[in-house]
């Protein structure tokens, strides 16, 4: 379910809440005819109020306090599943990043595939029955922790920078960055350390544990480590010719964000670090990683990520402006 609405894994109890409630109304036992719901409460189960799991809806802001003459009536939410305590809709609010609970669910009309037909055993012209109303929320902050480690020492207790930290070398692995080797007797071997940050939407709330394994750069050696540094800074001539350019074309503009960019750069030197603290491999205790991409905090990394940038860019036929040449 998950993976078909391309949500993100934390709401998985969601969706297994939700399948047991759909499983619990419409799985039929074949010897008696009946829904487990049938069985239990001695009626049939209206279900033509069930929506697809995990499409836009809009949360109205009926009744709530505060709500100002120009605040939007409706916020965009996702669809996540049913109350178990009232005849209330679970709802994802994309602006509050609550989960919360209320009737006042309003579906996209125009998508048929947010509630087909055949997915509803009665009538499909019924509209939603009038429920009570209930305005329980669920702060998705208490699946993230709200403390930023100052060291591994410290996170290492804590199960959220651990599955951080994790998903931070599953990283590594997809972008085939480096590969253990025997610890090489004539080479220097750079240490590496974790970087633990809360990551913050715009109003300041905390929405994700980021977990960085960085290179201790002062322990590298010019000429031997690395040859030479660059760091591509755009100008603020070549930002405003830019959209001064937009605006005049009436063009849209996007911005796009590369995820980890540095672990896409290849490094052409020869770079020895450390295992990372607290994932050491048990069967090569003393091996060590040999890089195949830059890491962040080597001083070429920059370069590395802007060679292989660059270049994409010049393959597929762009030109590198005269005001910024990088």
């Amino acid at each position: 379910m998950l993976h078909e609405r391309g949500l993100p894994k934390y709401f998985w109890a969601e969706a297994v809440n939700t399948a047991c409630y759909i499983v619990n109304r419409v799985t039929v036992r074949s010897i008696l005819s009946k829904t487990l719901y049938e069985l239990w409460k001695g009626r049939k189960p209206n279900i033509s109020y069930l929506r697809v799991f995990g499409y836009n809806c809009f949360v109205l802001n009926n009744g709530k306090d505060n709500l100002g003459k120009f605040d939007p009536k409706a916020d965009e939410a996702i669809f996540l599943g049913y109350s178990l305590t009232s005849k209330a809709y679970r709802v994802y609010n994309t602006r509050t990043m609550l989960v919360e609970e209320s009737i006042h669910v309003q579906f996209d009309e125009s998508n048929k595939e947010a509630h087909p037909p055949e997915q509803i055993i009665s009538d499909p012209s019924q509209m939603i029955r009038t429920r009570s109303s209930l305005q329980n929320e669920v702060n998705h902050s208490a699946f993230i922790s709200q403390i930023e480690p100052k060291s591994f020492e410290e996170a290492e207790n804590d199960n959220f920078w651990i599955l951080a930290m994790q998903e931070e070398l599953d990283q590594f692995k997809r972008n085939d960055v480096w590969e253990l080797v025997p610890r090489p007797k004539d080479h220097s071997i750079i240490d590496t350390k974790w970087v633990f940050r809360n990551k913050l939407n715009n109003s300041g709330t905390i929405i994700r544990n980021k977990a960085r394994l960085v290179a201790k750069d002062f322990t590298q050696i010019e000429g031997i480590d690395f040859e030479e540094t660059f760091a591509s800074v755009a100008s603020l001539e070549a930002i405003r010719l830019l959209l001064s350019f937009a605006c005049l074309k009436v063009f849209k503009l996007f911005q796009m964000n590369v995820k980890s960019a540095f672990l896409n750069g290849f490094i052409v030197e020869e770079v020895y670090v450390e295992q990372p603290p607290g994932f050491i491999d048990s069967c090569f205790p003393d091996h060590i990683f040999k890089l195949k991409k830059a890491l962040y905090g080597l001083k070429q990394a920059p370069r590395a990520w802007y060679e292989r940038l660059s270049t994409f860019f010049v393959d597929d036929n762009f030109v590198k402006g005269q005001v910024d040449t990088t």
